[in-house]
């Protein structure tokens, strides 16, 4: 945990990520960081390639809460070190707040999440990163439903650009489409964007079946 390390933590890391790698019994890893200004992209692709090495890991947790000099190049460093990690069954990424961060690093990590082939629980959270939009989340969900043992999938994009495009990933219930096998699914999404959507629909406006606005709707009027 590394929540009171030096904010100065760049290079640092580069080293750390060097000596990760070296523990080639590790089975279980959680690192986290906050408001580390200096932690940017190139520690995050040494990190990156440093995990790559523990083929015996089975449970990654990796925080970087409002570190904002991470940006697409070192998420997608990141993704790209991961995916060699072929025993991983749990996974837990923070990105919380991280705003530099948009679609392109989702696409990278989309990539190499693919590859994890025994994941059964994943959660990712991007809450605030405002430059990824509905496209980022789609490549994101690509990957991730290429994995046949995921069983438990938590997402978090409000604060997000996402706006609940009708022809895109836009509800727990399109979601599922995507992961028919997966058991359990919460998804945390840019409510604040339907909810003005909605109000700028007449009562009589026609609005997709199915669709957010519809589920917004009957909720309202549950109540």
């Amino acid at each position: 945990d590394l929540l009171g390390a030096p904010r100065h933590v760049g290079a640092g890391l580069l080293e750390l990520g060097q000596c990760i790698g070296e523990l080639l019994s590790l089975d279980t890893l959680a690192l986290t960081f906050y408001r580390r200004k200096s932690l940017g992209n190139e520690a995050l692709v040494g990190l990156g390639t440093g995990i790559a090495r523990l083929r015996n890991l089975h449970a990654l947790t990796l925080g970087f809460r409002y570190c904002d000099g991470i940006a697409d190049e070192g998420v997608c460093g990141l993704g790209e070190g991961m995916g060699g990690l072929k025993t991983l069954k749990m996974l837990d990424i923070d990105f919380y707040g991280c705003t530099s961060v948009s679609d392109a690093g989702l696409r990278g990590l989309g990539v190499g999440l693919s590859h994890l082939t025994r994941l059964a629980a994943a959660t990712l959270n991007f809450h605030g990163a405002r430059a990824i939009s509905d496209d980022g989340l789609e490549w994101l969900c690509r990957g991730l439903e290429m994995l046949p043992h995921l069983q438990k999938l938590m997402l978090f994009f409000s604060g997000t650009s996402a706006s609940w495009k009708y022809s895109k990933i836009d509800s727990v219930p399109v979601l599922r489409t995507h992961f028919p096998h997966v058991s359990a699914m919460i998804c945390r999404m840019a409510y604040a964007a339907a909810v003005r959507r909605l109000n700028a629909h007449s009562p009589a406006a026609g609005v997709p079946a199915g669709s957010p606005l519809q589920a917004v709707r009957g909720s309202r009027s549950a109540r």
